[in-house]
């Protein structure tokens, strides 16, 4: 008897955008990350919906895609909003007829219980920091991070980069104690704008 595996995938008649010849696209709607470490990766950069048509052509099959994580107990879904972007009733529906085909897939002797209910939707690049998250609210913003973003950004338009390079130190600690995953990953994004290279050296010896 062969094991039944948690992925699963679906085909989908569909027509090349480049040389618009019709195939048939293999889809996957369920990844289960225990069994497919690898898929990480193609679904944080989008390889993962890459289709090659009959004539080798590179094109899309762009689907709402469900992520089971036995490690960190979540059950994602990843919706691409490249192209199109999905209604709120869309979104929930093809959750839901997701969600139902997990269960079915699930082997009878794993219990339920984390595996019941979605615990977050997020976009493909997003999902590493989806995954480090142990509830929703480490996802939200805070008031406080709204103040320390506006001070950094404001102190890199006056070149004060040093000073940016302290608020941002300080913002980062107080996102990492209070588990505010989100907070982190966008302050982050502004390390290469505070850190240019040698004008941080040089407002580093002026504040010795």
């Amino acid at each position: 008897m062969g094991t039944t595996t948690i992925s699963y995938e679906e085909q989908y008649p569909m027509e090349c955008g480049e040389c618009r010849r019709q195939f048939t696209a293999h889809v996957r709607r369920i990844i289960d990350l225990a069994e497919r470490p690898e898929s990480l990766g193609e679904i944080t950069d989008g390889r993962l919906w890459l289709q090659t048509c009959p004539v080798d052509c590179r094109t899309w099959a762009i689907m709402p895609l469900l992520v089971h994580d036995p490690i960190s107990e979540h059950v994602v879904l990843i919706v691409p909003n490249d192209p199109i972007r999905l209604s709120q009733a869309e979104e929930n529906r093809h959750a839901d007829e997701l969600m139902t085909i997990l269960r079915r897939r699930l082997p009878s002797d794993i219990p339920m219980g984390w595996r019941n209910q979605l615990s977050f939707s997020a976009q493909p690049a997003g999902l590493p920091v989806v995954l480090g998250c142990e509830s929703p609210s480490e996802l939200l913003p805070t008031k406080a991070f709204g103040h320390d973003l506006d001070e950094i950004c404001e102190r890199v338009k006056r070149n004060e980069l040093w000073n940016a390079f302290r608020a941002y130190d300080a913002a980062t600690e107080a996102a990492a104690e209070n588990r505010r995953v989100a907070v982190e990953a966008a302050l982050s994004l502004l390390k290469p704008m505070i850190r240019q290279p040698g004008k941080y050296e040089r407002h580093e010896q002026a504040n010795l």
